[in-house]
């Protein structure tokens, strides 16, 4: 055992000159260890220690390094398991290492997202675990940003197209699942061409903002706002009767209506119509959309500036 841990220390001299930073850990296998304990951390390179700030003082063994590495109960039961599945699934697979993205804090407080790969089982180290980690950390951020990015309207900042269909879908599992009743509101701004038309599509585009912004502050923080699409937005009311939408159509049409906005060279008094229309058994989101434009439609024939509501009919 002393050639075998003098010849790990050799390698792991060569080790502090990668940039990776490698951990090495050590199963004791003394008469009295029991099944499952700790294993000892036997060596930290250089950048481990310059990126994750832990020296093996502070972490001697794998129990004090998942309780600084993942401080949140919640999340580090999470990472042992996903651990424990990785394992597994890799050990079936006759892979020689498992791998697993994590959020890992580091000693100055800081958390950072790492992918972790473990060596399984070594040839030549029967005994040794290494553990390398990968910091992908900006990497995760540029992707979350680009997703965001990809689910929201550059012009308003709102939820896009996209995102409101997802989050119709998920209402519509809930209501599959417990009959968690819900609304959605299709807003229309009137004779918004106009504006374009005479003001110029900057002045349009102050007034999209505007009462995007407008929807937004009445609505409450777990309702969707988003653009549907050129001048209509389309509002998604978890939890929310047919009449208590038609309630908050109502104050947000009134708040639109009573209010100026300022374009520049000009001031606007926008108006909207808005379509209301709630789940129904047996509907698909595809007939919940069509019946709020259709409840849409009727409020623009009748007069524009007023809220109309879909009709109930069968199925």
């Amino acid at each position: 055992m002393q050639d075998t841990d003098e010849s790990l220390q050799t390698l792991c001299r060569g080790m502090d000159f990668t940039p990776v930073p490698l951990l090495i850990s050590k199963v004791a296998k003394s008469a009295g260890q029991a099944a499952g304990s700790p294993r000892q951390q036997f060596f930290l390179n250089k950048a481990f220690t310059a990126q994750l700030g832990y020296t093996l003082a502070d972490i001697p063994n794998s129990n004090t390094w998942f309780e600084k590495a993942y401080p949140d109960l919640e999340y580090r039961a999470s990472v042992i398991a996903n651990w424990q599945a990785k394992i597994t699934e890799s050990l079936e697979k006759g892979l020689p290492t498992a791998e697993l993205q994590a959020l890992v804090q580091c000693k100055n407080g800081h958390k950072r997202w790492f992918i972790v790969t473990v060596e399984l089982a070594s040839p030549l180290w029967p005994d040794y675990y290494m553990v390398a980690f990968r910091d992908v950390h900006e990497l995760c951020h540029a992707l979350e940003e680009n997703n965001r990015l990809s689910r929201t309207d550059t012009l308003t900042g709102l939820p896009n197209r996209r995102e409101a269909q997802e989050r119709l879908e998920q209402e519509w599992s809930r209501y599959q699942r417990i009959e968690s009743e819900f609304s959605v509101l299709l807003c229309d701004i009137d004779h918004f061409k106009n504006v374009n038309d005479q003001l110029g599509h900057p002045a349009g585009d102050t007034a999209l903002r505007a009462v995007a912004q407008q929807l937004a502050q009445t609505c409450r923080k777990m309702d969707c706002v988003s653009r549907w699409g050129g001048e209509e937005f389309l509002i998604i009311l978890p939890a929310t009767p047919i009449h208590h939408a038609a309630d908050l159509a109502e104050r947000l049409r009134h708040n639109i209506a009573t209010r100026t906005i300022d374009a520049g060279r000009s001031q606007l008094s926008l108006r909207l119509s808005i379509g209301c229309a709630s789940m129904l058994p047996r509907q698909s989101i595809d007939l919940l959309i069509d019946r709020a434009d259709t409840a849409l439609y009727r409020a623009k024939a009748t007069g524009r500036n007023r809220v109309c509501t879909a009709l109930i009919h069968a199925v």
